[in-house]
């Protein structure tokens, strides 16, 4: 179920940044500081939202997994593993969108 990471959306990505990165550099401390924390903010809580409907979308596929052990115990495993690992790629995108913000953060942080 895990594929390898797509290098051109890697470097789109890059990208991306790269272009965010020169336009905030482009502004002043006094206004960067207060976009970089809103931004991260934002991220933050749009990651908040995305793992609450994924803990319930995985409660209920648990269920039903659950409930097909009881049938097909082959079945009803395969089923628990796919969640489990549907559930380590959601902490992994976690992990990811949480380092970005950090790194927005600090990146664009007033030293003053």
């Amino acid at each position: 179920m895990t594929e390898t990471p797509d290098t051109k959306i890697e470097e789109q990505a890059q990208a991306r940044r790269e272009a965010l990165e020169a336009a905030m550099a482009a502004l002043s401390p006094k206004i960067t500081d207060p976009l970089a924390q809103q931004a991260a903010a934002m991220m933050m809580e749009d990651l908040r939202a995305y793992l609450q409907a994924f803990e319930q979308v995985a409660l209920a596929a648990s269920a039903k997994a659950m409930t097909l052990v009881l049938k097909d115990s082959a079945a009803g495993e395969a089923a628990l593993k796919a969640i489990q690992d549907q559930q380590q790629e959601t902490l992994s995108f976690a992990k990811g969108v949480t380092d970005l913000a950090t790194i927005i953060r600090t990146q664009f942080r007033d030293p003053a």
